[in-house]
């Protein structure tokens, strides 16, 4: 019986050797794993952050350029206007110091030749207003161009990140 016991105890130690060695592999697996477990909980957290960050900047971006848009389109209007206004105002002031011109031409006094020069100098500083709101419309739309385009990259690149971040 004493033979038997020792045999069995014997059996029954190496069995529960290697029992705690698999307990021990095991043990540190589950180790390994929660770790792993954390780290991606962690980049988990730091994607979403970023999502966030891409959802929060994208919405700025938005409100700025409707803003800019708003600008674009009141500033635009203002200097077509003006450019029309003093195209006509231009017109007028040809048309009636053309008909002026016709009657000094008839009387023809040093003071009435004197009237044509300051219509000349007044129809020029006009056209020169016309020449720089023109202009100033012209930049005005250069701008809105760069800054649609500018937006629209934005916009893009940012739903590459986070697709990418999705993903």
């Amino acid at each position: 019986q004493k033979s038997f016991c020792d045999e069995e105890t014997a059996k029954s130690k190496k069995v529960q050797g290697d029992k705690s060695l698999t307990l021990d592999k095991l043990n540190s697996r589950i180790e390994t794993a929660a770790a792993t477990k954390a780290q991606l909980g962690q980049a988990i957290s730091d994607l979403q952050a970023d999502l966030a960050a891409l959802d929060k900047g994208t919405a700025e971006a938005t409100k700025i350029r409707e803003e800019e848009h708003t600008t674009y389109l009141k500033e635009s209007s203002d200097y077509k206007k003006a450019a029309k206004a003093i195209e006509e105002a231009t017109g007028v002031l040809k048309a009636y110091y053309a008909t002026a011109a016709a009657a000094l031409l008839q009387k023809s006094t040093g003071k009435q030749a004197s009237k044509s020069k300051d219509a000349h100098v007044i129809i020029a500083i006009l056209e020169e207003a016309g020449v720089k709101f023109t202009k100033m419309l012209m930049k005005t739309e250069d701008n809105e161009h760069m800054a649609a385009e500018a937006f629209e990259k934005l916009v893009q690149e940012n739903k590459v990140a986070k697709a990418a971040k999705a993903a």
